[in-house]
């Protein structure tokens, strides 16, 4: 994006298809502060929501950063259940929080899989003169 102007404020995402499924990349300055919504389903409404990471890019060996409505260190999980949507802000972006993420939505049982679309936050260091 060239010649922005105060009208372009807003959140952009880009997208890029890998194999059978559709992952976002969304990118962010190191010391800033993104802002990722998570949509999911009606029906689970009632169900806790969560915000995991993974070095190795695997959901099944994800760390849970944050629960829907609390705030751990530098993150901030917040529900909407009207809008069937919950956000996740990752405040003071460090290099190291560059990776796979996934908004999830725990479903409980042994055979039922938890709800979960992924994405990739590539955080870029700040320009320094």
């Amino acid at each position: 994006m060239r010649d922005l102007q105060s009208g372009d404020t807003g959140m952009y995402f880009c997208a890029v298809e890998i194999g059978e499924y559709f992952s976002q990349i969304v990118s962010g300055q190191e010391g800033g502060t993104v802002t990722i919504p998570c949509h999911y389903d009606m029906k689970y409404i009632q169900h806790k929501k969560y915000w995991c990471y993974d070095a190795e890019g695997a959901f099944n060996y994800c760390k849970i950063l944050a629960y829907e409505n609390t705030t751990q260190d530098r993150v901030t999980v917040t529900d909407y259940p009207a809008q069937s949507l919950f956000t996740v802000t990752m405040r003071d972006l460090q290099s190291g929080d560059t990776g796979m993420y996934w908004c999830a939505v725990e479903i409980g049982g042994i055979f039922q899989r938890d709800v979960k679309e992924d994405l990739y936050i590539t955080v870029k260091s700040g320009i320094r003169l």
